[in-house]
């Protein structure tokens, strides 16, 4: 009977010191693990210190650079619109000319001729063309072109050429290639083409005189002759000048149609002489 509750005994014992030892050894293993993640912790911490400090250096040298961003945005002008006016040319190219340069007809036709035109066709004609309002058709001069120009106004430029230097009849598509038919109106574009064609009719006897503006032609009246061509200074007059290779790349032409000749030098002269009175009263207003 003792030999049985000693056996008994020893087993529990045994059983019970077994446990203990597990539990030990569990007890060891996870004693070692957070021994592992105390040192994966301290490295992490020590590698974040150092990213923390690297990001640091570099958000105060992004500081930096955006307080000279901000100075620099600071010293730009509040006001950068410039006022422009729109010029359609006639070889169909839109430009944006600023307002300051246009104020004056001379500075604008400085600007057509030495940066619109320069280089391009239509150098050699760059005096022979009209300036119309998109809007109304409405034509420039010199002595309303302070009345007109504004910001934002709409020009289009036509280059001049004669009846005589196009093969159409009157309503035909003056450009060379194109069957079309003009639609009359006040931008005369054709439909088939989509270029733009206008026309006015002007007096034989002295229709190179207009072309070339009577201001570059100081002879006297009674010095012209009714059959005279005034010459431009390449030695050639205007209805025989070449068109038909620039003609074609035109997008916009003004056609002058001679009027029926007139019939003495009494009439020429009058004729000229209500011209240069109508001119004078246009810039006198």
């Amino acid at each position: 009977m003792l030999s049985r509750v000693t056996t008994r005994s020893w087993t529990m014992a045994q059983r019970h010191a077994n446990s203990i030892g597990s539990t030990v050894k569990k007890l060891a293993a996870l004693m070692k693990d957070i021994r592992k993640l105390l040192i994966f912790l301290a490295t992490c911490s020590k590698d974040m210190l150092e990213a923390i400090g690297r990001n640091t250096v570099l958000l105060l040298q992004v500081a930096n650079q955006m307080k000279q961003v901000i100075q620099a945005m600071e010293a730009i002008p509040r006001q950068l619109d410039v006022d422009i006016v729109r010029l359609d040319d006639a070889l169909g190219d839109s430009w944006g000319l600023p307002l300051q340069a246009c104020t004056s007809w001379d500075s604008f036709s400085h600007i057509l001729q030495n940066v619109v035109s320069a280089g391009r066709p239509g150098l050699s004609r760059v005096n022979t063309f009209v300036i119309t309002l998109a809007t109304s058709g409405g034509m420039m001069h010199e002595w309303n072109w302070e009345a007109f120009i504004k910001k934002g106004v709409h020009l289009q430029q036509a280059m001049v050429v004669f009846r005589g230097n196009t093969a159409s009849s009157a309503n035909g598509c003056p450009f060379p290639g194109c069957s079309g038919v003009i639609q009359r109106g006040h931008d005369s574009r054709d439909a088939t083409c989509g270029r733009q064609a206008s026309s006015k009719k002007i007096d034989r006897s002295f229709t190179s005189l207009i072309m070339m503006g009577w201001e570059q032609w100081p002879r006297k009246l009674d010095s012209i002759s009714i059959n005279d061509t005034v010459r431009d200074p390449l030695g050639l007059s205007p209805l025989q000048k070449p068109l038909d290779n620039e003609l074609q790349q035109f997008r916009r032409i003004y056609i002058f149609e001679p009027d029926e000749p007139v019939r003495d030098m009494d009439e020429t002269l009058f004729k000229l002489s209500v011209r240069r009175h109508r001119c004078k009263c246009k810039r006198l207003r």
